[in-house]
């Protein structure tokens, strides 16, 4: 196992067109499937759940969606395996839902032992040798086809590895490695697993069905025991000593140390990364991350808790900025905007309750106080006007 690498460590060649950079494909799936978010127009947002498990309950939030996400019908997961083609039939369901799938590969992944490595290939075998473990991929394997859907169909061909195989290899590498539920061992994928597919019509191009056929090894962790229920309880492992220290506005991670789950995260929430192991803070990151649900006097205390040193004097300056900014106009809630003839209005603010009600808004409005609009008309009646409509 010395030539693989951990997923975190692996970046593919900056100039190989087909594959890119890794990115976290998983993750506002995985949140949204667990009820951690909610869209907000074309942004995700964090619900009360998801403010919980981030601020105080990472592990339990992590739990939640490993148990939700069995059910979520959000995506199927071999939709990433593009090399294959007319997984969406117009006529009739080609695939079988992946609610019936998920849960034979838990089955077996909680049936593992924490924290010893097994091969894909070992875990492919025990798939196949159980019906508690066992699936079925599709309802018409003669739909699927490489290339061409009149030559490259699949159908003549033994679809186990190129069908369950691949399905288990992105559910295991997308979605349960980026959860942090088993740690992963990982090379490159360009011919990895070529001898399942070279004998296809249509395939000779092709250096693999997916980025994830570089999966090699997966063990589950501390973290997959809590979630899969052989602890009650999870600990995250100590860091040894602080892990930050600030230059002027920015952030320096220690000796490139390994940031707990989810830190990352946080940190590129309310910080622009500039290099591997240094964030910069700047006014507009802090506002965005304030603005996107987070609390500034939260994000003061995250940081001072892993930090060998106080804030520099740029950072203090820089957050009394922030929270002046971001305290300076408040929604104090909605209010009801009324246009008013002169002389209408001049009788309402000069009445006693009826000024009580209202704030004048240039020389032909009036704004009813937020909460008391009702009040508002009630008033308007029993002086003999009704609120009407243009």
């Amino acid at each position: 196992m010395d030539e693989l690498l951990y997923e975190s460590d692996w970046y593919a060649d900056e100039g190989d067109p087909d594959i890119g950079y890794i990115q976290a494909y998983a993750w506002p799936l995985l949140l949204q499937g667990g009820r951690l978010t909610k869209t907000d127009g074309s942004f995700l947002k964090l619900t009360p759940a998801g403010r919980k498990a981030a601020q105080k309950d990472l592990a339990g939030g992590i739990k939640t969606i490993w148990e939700k996400w069995e059910k979520t019908k959000i995506i199927d997961e071999f939709s990433r395996v593009t090399a294959i083609k007319g997984q969406r039939s117009s006529r009739g369901r080609t695939m079988t839902t992946p609610v019936k799938r998920r849960p034979m590969i838990n089955n077996l992944l909680k049936d593992l032992k924490p924290g010893e490595w097994i091969s894909i290939d070992e875990f492919a075998r025990v798939i196949q040798s159980k019906s508690t473990y066992s699936f079925e991929m599709v309802n018409y394997d003669w739909k699927l086809y490489f290339s061409d859907q009149h030559y490259g169909h699949i159908d003549n061909e033994y679809t186990w590895p190129l069908l369950q195989l691949r399905y288990i290899l992105v559910y295991l590498f997308e979605y349960c490695a980026t959860l942090g539920i088993v740690d992963v061992a990982y090379g490159e994928p360009y011919g990895a697993r070529s001898e399942d597919y070279s004998s296809c019509w249509g395939t000779w191009d092709l250096q693999f069905l997916s980025h994830c056929d570089g999966l090699q090894y997966i063990r589950v962790n501390d973290l997959g025991a809590f979630v899969m229920g052989h602890d009650e309880h999870y600990t995250p492992q100590d860091t040894e000593g602080d892990l930050f220290s600030f230059d002027a506005t920015e952030l320096i991670v220690l000796n490139n140390a390994a940031l707990p789950p989810g830190q990352e995260l946080y940190l590129e929430k309310i910080a622009e990364r500039t290099e591997v192991d240094r964030y910069r803070f700047s006014r507009a990151t802090l506002l965005n991350a304030i603005n996107g649900g987070e609390s500034l006097a939260v994000i003061q205390k995250t940081l001072k808790d892993s930090a060998t040193e106080d804030f520099s004097e740029e950072l203090v300056q820089l957050f009394k900025d922030v929270e002046y900014r971001s305290t300076a106009f408040l929604n104090a809630g909605q209010t009801t905007l009324i246009k008013c003839s002169p002389d209408a209005r001049k009788k309402a603010l000069a009445n006693k309750k009826m000024s009580s009600l209202c704030m004048p808004a240039d020389d032909k409005y009036l704004v009813a106080a937020p909460g008391k609009e009702l009040q508002f008309i009630k008033a308007l009646k029993a002086h003999g006007y009704i609120l009407g409509f243009k």
